[in-house]
């Protein structure tokens, strides 16, 4: 019986910490895309990439928001749910205060 428990809590802290790897190279692809767009000064490719990522942003707070994983956030005090829509305006406004549809002076 003891070591049924301790399998099963091994194997949930691995699919836990697999899915937030997966979640976490998701992310970095999509806003290594979107710094890429930004950086070109393509506006309509930095709207879009900066779209999915907000999109893949709000997929990875609805994981974290899953019961029992919020529970071991909110122990270690890494609960940012509060904030999941200023988050995500931010990230989608990102082009914008990047100055990508402004000329470029330096």
């Amino acid at each position: 019986m003891k070591k049924r428990v301790i399998f099963s809590f091994l194997t949930l802290i691995f699919l836990i910490i697999s899915t937030l790897g997966y979640f976490g190279f998701s992310n970095l692809n999509v806003a290594k895309s979107l710094k890429d767009a930004i950086r070109n000064g393509q506006l309509n490719e930095a709207i879009k990439e900066s779209q999915n990522f907000s999109g893949k942003y709000g997929q990875f707070q609805g994981f974290l928001s899953l019961p029992v994983i919020k529970q071991i956030f909110n122990v270690f005090g890494l609960d940012f749910s509060a904030n999941k829509s200023n988050y995500q305006q931010l990230i989608r406004a990102l082009p914008y205060l990047a100055g990508v549809d402004k000329s470029q002076r330096y």
